[in-house]
């Protein structure tokens, strides 16, 4: 070995040595107390690609997660409306298996009926309710809903809607048409007859309840006076018509129709009151003939839709129409239910693979503890024993002095 001092080769080795060590010392510290392996690109260029396409599917099927979860409410929520609907249908059959008894009374049939009715309401609400993320499987407007269930496009679950609103069930409240003419009808001339006058003509109609509405009245008709059936359809248009009750068709064209909405009968009489000088008649039926006669109509054809316990047959075809609703309920709650279960066993098939992604990240990102310790313990001594060396090293200079001696 040359002896020079001017440079000092073998401590300039040590010294990069030692700082190399140090470096290495550095990066196993950072190792331990991050417990990554990669700290940077550099450590394991191949390995970081891995590592990104890897945390971006783990990070997408935390997402897909919460999907899921979200499609599992939407599916429990429904169900809990159908579970009530099934305890309102429980009554509603209650209720028609009494009514369909004749032993009731009027007024107890009647209290029956608005229950009943009020039942009908709540099978709208519970399913009108059953609304969250803004969406709703069972009500008459409800729809599908597509779940995005997997990392990767077209990855969807479909969660078909089961409406259970009472229009569907079959069970809506009756209405239109339970007591009307269901052939149309018209009116002839009416012709006062006999020596009088001052005479009056009336058309009525009388509900169930015997309460009287004049349609149309004719006074100061004398004998041989004509009152057109042109006249009586303007008086009918013009006239004030009780609650629920409607009237179509013109007299013109033979297709005049009265329809009681609440499915009670009605009546339609027509009066001629004589007035001074004798009696009064009435030269031909001021009805035609598909309204029966000139002494009145009651026009009672049932043509409601819905159901109803107005007596003990509507209330029998209701106890069937109830036992057919409780069945379609059943098969839609085995629906929603048979859905959710599709849904959860994708949610468990996407948590066994993401446990396989994160065990793969884990297995390139992290750290062996173990070896990594030992590592550090080896480059610590190495580091010693050249921290050492360097010293004695940079004393080789100074032997030169020992020839000058």
């Amino acid at each position: 070995m040359t002896i020079s001092i001017l440079s000092n080769i073998p401590s300039l080795r040590a010294s990069n040595d030692l700082n190399s060590l140090q470096n290495q010392i550095e990066q196993s510290a950072a190792r331990l107390s991050t417990g990554k392996r990669i700290l940077s690109a550099a450590d394991d260029p191949s390995g970081v690609g891995i590592l990104s396409t890897l945390n971006a599917q783990s990070v997408s099927y935390g997402a897909v997660e919460r999907n899921i979860g979200s499609g599992v409410s939407i599916l429990e929520t429904a169900s809990a409306a159908l579970e009530g609907q099934q305890t309102i249908l429980q009554q509603m059959k209650d209720l028609a298996t009494q009514a369909a008894s004749d032993v009731l009374n009027a007024d107890q049939r009647e209290a029956i009926s608005k229950t009943f009715v009020e039942l009908q309401s709540q099978l709208d609400t519970s399913v009108d309710r059953a609304t969250i993320f803004g969406k709703n499987l069972v009500s008459s407007t409800g729809s599908d809903v597509a779940i995005q269930s997997g990392i990767n496009a077209g990855d969807t679950f479909t969660i078909s809607a089961v409406q259970s609103d009472a229009a569907t069930l079959g069970l809506q409240t009756a209405t239109g048409g339970n007591n009307q003419s269901t052939e149309s009808g018209s009116f002839a001339d009416v012709t006062i007859t006999g020596d009088t006058t001052a005479s009056t003509y009336e058309l009525t109609l009388t509900d169930s309840e015997g309460t009287e509405t004049t349609l149309a009245s004719f006074s100061d008709a004398s004998g041989g006076t004509t009152i057109a059936a042109a006249d009586i359809q303007s008086a009918i248009d013009g006239a004030t018509l009780p609650t629920g009750v409607t009237v179509s068709g013109t007299v013109a064209d033979g297709t005049l129709q009265f329809t009681n909405a609440d499915g009670t009968a009605f009546t339609l009489t027509e009066t001629i009151t004589a007035g001074t000088g004798g009696a009064a008649a009435v030269a031909g039926a001021g009805f035609a003939d598909t309204f029966a006669s000139a002494a009145g109509v009651a026009v009672a054809e049932d043509l409601r839709t819905g159901v109803a316990l107005t007596d003990s047959a509507s209330a029998s075809a209701a106890m069937t129409a109830i036992d057919e609703a409780i069945a379609t309920v059943a098969t839609n709650q085995s629906v929603l239910g048979a859905q959710q279960n599709g849904l959860e066993a994708l949610s468990d098939n996407n948590k066994k693979v993401d446990e396989n992604i994160q065990a793969a990240i884990s297995r390139i990102q992290d750290v062996d503890i173990a070896e990594e310790t030992s590592n550090l313990r080896l480059l610590q001594a190495r580091e010693q024993f050249s921290t050492a060396l360097l010293g004695v090293i940079n004393n080789f200079p100074s032997s030169a002095l020992a020839l000058l001696r």
